[in-house]
């Protein structure tokens, strides 16, 4: 099975906007501290200020330009998905895709959270991070759902250690019901793995 072109594109997408917002952050911030620097008149350190301001001046104009480049490939890459949706499918289902993949990785996720109780002699209860259900979390933060008119592709990256793809195969029923109470109208057929890859596909009755 391959990835679809959604499915490819969604998590570089998700960071494409994440480092562009981080980038529009960064200039705008320079650009406010270039104009505080402006505001200082302190005759002994002119130049020091003058230096300053030309290095903040630098890093501003590449963190504009690196904005611009993150946010038009965003724009390009989600260009393209729309006009293939356009031509071959439905636009809506883009955004069915994205509502349903934000969902079904909020419902895959597990607590981290491992509350260890001392013993009798130390009352304390220490809180620590299991492990297991991090590297389970790491593997379905990359899921994606991808919805079409004729078929829906649930693509899952598996997890490497034995005990976190326990967690998965433990949760099959529950993630083919779960993906089944968003797309009511497909009938999902038994989940494949290829290679690294956990897949559910479905077809529209």
């Amino acid at each position: 099975m391959r990835k679809s072109f959604f499915q490819k594109t969604y998590n570089v997408n998700v960071w494409l906007i994440y480092f562009g917002f981080l980038s529009i952050i960064l200039n705008l911030a320079l650009r406010q501290l270039g104009e505080l620097s402006k505001n200082i008149q302190i005759p002994q350190l002119k130049n020091i200020f003058s230096l300053i301001q030309e290095k903040l001046g630098i890093i501003e104009y590449f963190s504009k330009l690196l904005s611009i480049i993150l946010i038009t490939l965003v724009i390009f890459l989600i260009g393209i998905e729309l006009l293939q949706r356009f031509r071959n499918d439905s636009v809506l289902n883009y955004f069915k895709s994205i509502f349903q993949t934000i969902r079904f990785r909020h419902f895959l996720k597990q607590d981290e959270r491992n509350e260890a109780i001392s013993d009798k002699d130390n009352q304390t209860t220490k809180t620590g991070f299991d492990p297991v259900v991090q590297s389970f979390n790491n593997s379905i933060s990359k899921c994606t759902i991808d919805v079409r008119n004729s078929s829906v592709s649930v693509v899952m990256q598996y997890p490497k250690t034995q005990q976190a793809q326990k967690i998965l195969r433990e949760m099959t029923e529950q993630i083919k019901e779960e993906i089944s109470s968003y797309n009511p109208c497909y009938i999902f057929s038994a989940p494949t793995r290829e290679g690294d890859k956990f897949w559910f596909k479905a077809t529209r009755v």
